[in-house]
């Protein structure tokens, strides 16, 4: 099903690309405050949940009482269909875009984004930044082996120790992979090798669509490990809700992006980039970690070491731009784990 909604997104994005090319930087502003502030408002697509996108627009809006963030909350296979359909439809409604890596990317080549390198670009990761200037790592999604205490002791189990662990005969069937996880397996494939990705298939994992369902599976114990899980709900599940959920930073751990971007066309630029500024900075993505739990992308921001250690987790990010490789990537995926009749 994902391929089929990629494939319209491209063949959507290639008409845009016969039409539209890269747009050169916006020129810098002397007071970005009081230009954004002249626009009043600005729009936001975001794919989170909705008391996220509520309590991030309304931290802004106290730091900026004269802007208004109109955020529209969608997932994020969504986005990019929306925004392209709009931009060839001649429509421009969107500012700022906060969605997963291959999902915002994707629409950089058809020139869909908009060239601006916010101030605060300069204090992220390096695997954050866009060489191009077209995108930037808002927050790091890292998937590790999450697991069930409780349901693995019931069935005699002790936690795997590697990925190696679950193509083991004792894990068959005990274990939970997330359908549409094609930028994991990517990730996993360069990193560990197809051949492992096969043992691991043979193994006869339980599917799950979503990330969110596959932690509440195995919250009740559905399956006692899980190979779809972000770390920073699980550690949640565990640290706040005191569920019985370990997690475990395997080699490699893949960390994916949550990327911010500047739209093309954008109807209210200043205020877009004061937002996309003020998301990258020191101060909120503090607060966003405090609050949410999210995994910071600064130099100068720890990550919770529960979640992330980069000091000793064998961290691999993937490459956002990988997103051009979207459908084969899917089909090997299906095929491999014989997901969708594959």
């Amino acid at each position: 099903m994902k391929v089929t909604q990629r494939n319209k997104l491209v063949s959507i994005l290639g008409g845009l690309g016969m039409s539209i090319g890269l747009f050169a930087p916006l020129a810098a502003h002397a007071d970005m405050v009081s230009d954004a502030q002249a626009e009043k408002t600005f729009t936001w697509y975001v794919a989170m949940t909705p008391d996220e996108a509520k309590g991030i627009s309304e931290e802004f809006m106290k730091r900026y009482p004269k802007i208004q963030v109109k955020y529209v909350v969608m997932r994020a296979n969504q986005i990019p269909i929306r925004i392209s359909t709009e931009q060839r439809a001649g429509r421009f409604e969107v500012d700022v875009v906060s969605s997963s890596a291959w999902q915002v990317s994707a629409l950089a080549p058809f020139g869909a984004l908009q060239t601006y390198v916010p101030p605060e670009a300069k204090n992220l990761i390096p695997q954050a930044v866009d060489k191009n200037g077209q995108w930037f790592g808002e927050y790091i999604l890292t998937i590790p082996i999450a697991y069930n205490t409780k349901t693995l002791a019931a069935q005699k189990l002790k936690p795997p120790t590697s990925y190696e662990d679950l193509a083991k005969p004792e894990y068959k069937g005990k274990f939970s992979i997330e359908t549409t996880d094609t930028e994991w397996f990517h990730v996993m494939v360069k990193s560990a090798g197809p051949d492992l990705m096969k043992k691991i298939a043979a193994n006869g994992p339980v599917f799950n669509d979503g990330h969110t369902t596959t932690l509440n599976g195995l919250i009740a114990g559905e399956f006692p490990i899980s190979l779809g899980t972000y770390g920073y709900k699980a550690f949640a599940s565990a640290k706040k809700d005191h569920y019985p959920i370990g997690l475990l930073n395997a080699k490699p751990t893949v960390a994916e992006w949550q990327l911010v971007a500047l739209v093309k066309n954008a109807p209210h630029p200043n205020a877009g980039k004061l937002f996309e500024n003020w998301l990258l900075s020191k101060e909120i993505q503090t607060f966003v970690q405090d609050k949410y739990g999210r995994t910071p992308s600064r130099l100068d921001v720890p990550s919770e070491k529960g979640i992330l250690d980069p000091a000793k987790d064998p961290v691999v990010y993937s490459d956002p731009k990988d997103a051009a490789g979207y459908a084969d990537y899917a089909n090997d995926f299906n095929s491999t784990f014989h997901i969708n009749g594959q």
